[in-house]
């Protein structure tokens, strides 16, 4: 049964080979059944809603990860200002940290770390991504309430290949890598380093703070806002035979940053530099004893540093350094039956956070936890593969200790416990070759993270008192497929209790919270069709009603912050030969940035246009994006860029 998943390509791949020119945003891509590894997600075992984008789009100029994942239907983005600033997304109003992010099948996501900076990530060392709405895939074992979004990194080339981009844009941007991907006998490599920079000093209207005053509204420069980011990515696989297979990837991104702050002011010099390193190891085996299995082990490490000894931007002078540690071994086993799959997933992990306030004014904080992660799930198929069902049983195991230092001496605190118990069971049926009905059900659990627990950094303070949060999702798809077209319509509704949201006051000033029970109801609808050849259309629309059920009345029945209502996306693409021309339109609307509803965000509209050109040596790609040079505020008194636009060319030795 060839259960029907998504993509999002809109122009030609000369990538994977110069003799294959796609035209398609067509969300469809046929059953990798047979090229998948052990251990990847096989897309006629998952049920549920599937976008998938892949490097064609990825490569385009000037192009971000947030952004990117924006344009799936009920993916919402949240950035605070300009390219390589704090970026994070939401999948159906779950928040980012009940999103779980996934590197070649290997979570992310940890106890230091629950939401991953999108703008960390280096998008150029992607060779697809794919998003996973509401359930998460068997085979990547951990689910979050939102779903999962699964990074694949570069992949391998049958014959020697490299690279070289060059990127330039507005407010100084630059791009600037090389690559190289190569097959020998049972060995390939791929080699990336990508240097990017921009100085992010866009012009805005500002209103200094007092919203209700528009007399000393002034037009400024954004300020402190400039990034530098560098990435440098290696991969080594080694396959002495086809059911053996050795693969080490080393990923490392330095940041640096300016921290602007609300007012913008002059003489503003507080910054946050990350350096972050994944280390990941992966064997595969199959055929032992009637079983294929997969083993990795893995090192996650951040050190961050947050400089604000002058007290320029929100909590006071703060001087802080953040060492995160994560290591983990996950394996998988998986054996084929007649009609079905039985698989069982493992994930062991330790992960740490040491934060030092070298301001002496703040508290020191570590804390250590450990987890497991496991899963045990089947696949059953019906004689004519009309059916699928895919049951699963998940257990989380969780144990931490905090160490605070609130006296000049760490005082260790007793150890806290805490397993839960999880069950998902998705469903599709085939009511005709072209008509599918899939249905989702599952519940999840998270617990806080030592960031929203004791990260008070910038303009968020941690809370101690959080409690863990737990919700059920359902949904319920019919996908529609003709020889040129396809449909897609879902309606979910999610139940959530002691929601965990982080709301801003009004000087800017977050802290999370558990907001007591949400319940979010909605529906997805997206299209793709070739009305003539070298024509393509899509877009997608989402409409959800993202409800706090919080006792207090000031906040219950309020709309949850930071989610819109009513989402939507378009792109058409006219391609008559190797120039592909496109124009896409994106909106958000009716949403607020805190709890109480007081505080409402402009609703947005935005227009782009680009061009992208290629043969077999060349790539070139421009784009225009906001054509219409709005201004944007994700995040309350944080302006985005209006109209930029850049270009990238690429030479393919």
């Amino acid at each position: 049964m060839a259960q029907p998943t998504y993509a999002q390509t809109t122009a030609t791949d000369s990538d994977a080979s110069n003799d294959v020119t796609v035209l398609q945003p067509l969300e469809i891509i046929g059953s990798n059944a047979e090229s998948a590894e052990t251990g990847d997600v096989v897309d006629d075992e998952f049920t549920g809603s599937r976008g998938r984008i892949e490097r064609i789009l990825i490569r385009q100029s000037g192009i971000q990860l947030g952004e990117i994942l924006s344009t799936i239907s009920g993916v919402q983005q949240r950035q605070s200002g300009g390219f390589g600033t704090f970026s994070s997304i939401t999948i159906r109003a779950a928040s980012a940290a009940q999103t779980s992010v996934y590197l070649d099948g290997v979570l992310l996501n940890s106890g230091g770390e629950s939401v991953i900076d999108l703008s960390t990530l280096e998008v150029l060392n992607l060779d697809s991504i794919d998003i996973y709405k509401g359930s998460t895939p068997l085979q990547l074992g951990q689910a979050g309430m939102g779903g999962a979004i699964n990074l694949s990194s570069l992949s391998h080339e049958n014959k020697p290949i490299t690279r070289l981009r060059l990127g330039l844009g507005s407010f100084s941007h630059k791009t600037l890598q090389g690559a190289y991907q190569a097959t020998k006998g049972h060995w390939s490599w791929t080699a990336s380093g990508t240097y990017q920079s921009s100085d992010n000093d866009f012009g805005f209207l500002s209103n200094n703070s007092t919203p209700l005053n528009p007399n000393d509204d002034t037009n400024q420069r954004r300020r402190n806002n400039q990034v530098t980011r560098t990435s440098v990515l290696a991969k080594a696989t080694f396959r002495p035979s086809r059911d053996s297979r050795s693969e080490l990837l080393l990923q490392a991104t330095k940041r640096e940053a300016g921290v602007p702050n609300v007012i913008n002011s002059i003489g503003n010099q507080a910054r946050y530099d990350t350096f972050k390193t994944q280390l990941q190891f992966s064997q595969i085996i199959n055929g032992w004893r009637g079983w294929n299995t997969r083993h990795s082990l893995y090192a996650h490490v951040g050190d961050n540093l947050y400089d604000d000894s002058r007290s320029q931007v929100g909590l006071g002078a703060q001087f802080i350094e953040t060492d995160l540690m994560t290591l983990g071994s996950k394996t998988y086993w998986e054996r084929f039956f007649d009609l079905g799959t039985l698989g069982v997933s493992i994930d062991l992990r330790d992960e740490s956070l040491s934060l030092t306030d070298q301001s002496s004014i703040g508290e020191d904080v570590a804390a250590e936890q450990q987890l497991l992660f496991a899963t045990l799930h089947a696949s059953l198929f019906d004689a004519n593969e009309r059916w699928v069902v895919t049951p699963a049983i998940r257990l989380q195991a969780t144990r931490r200790t905090e160490k605070s230092n609130a006296s000049g001496q760490f005082e260790t605190q007793p150890a806290e416990s805490e397993i839960a118990p999880g069950l998902q069971l998705g469903a599709a049926y085939n009511m005709t070759p072209k008509l599918v009905l899939s249905a989702n059900a599952g519940n999840y659990f998270r617990e806080p993270s030592f960031r929203e627990l004791y990260g008070s950094i910038g303009l968020i303070n941690g809370n101690p008192e959080l409690l863990a949060e737990s919700g059920t999702n359902l949904d319920i798809g019919l996908q529609y497929e003709l020889d040129n077209a396809r449909f897609d319509a879902t309606v979910f509704r999610s139940f959530r209790d002691e929601l965990i949201l982080t709301t801003f006051d009004a000087r800017g000033i977050g802290r999370p919270s558990n907001t007591g029970e949400a319940l979010i109801t909605g529906i997805e609808l997206s299209t793709s069709w070739n009305p003539v050849d070298n024509v393509a259309l899509s877009g997608n629309l989402t409409i959800q009603n993202p409800r706090n059920r919080n006792r207090f009345v000031g906040f219950r029945n309020k709309q949850l912050p930071g989610e819109a209502k009513n989402s939507y996306f378009a792109r058409a693409q006219y391609k008559p030969a190797k120039i592909a021309y496109w124009y896409e339109w994106q909106s958000v609307r009716n949403r607020f940035y805190d709890s109480a509803n007081l505080l409402p965000a402009k609703n947005t509209s935005l227009h782009s246009i680009g061009l992208d050109v290629e043969n077999e040596k060349w790539n070139f790609s421009a784009r225009i994006q906001n054509l219409t040079d709005d201004i944007v505020e994700d995040f309350n008194g944080f302006p985005k860029p209006g109209r930029v636009a850049s270009i990238a060319i690429t030479r393919t030795l």
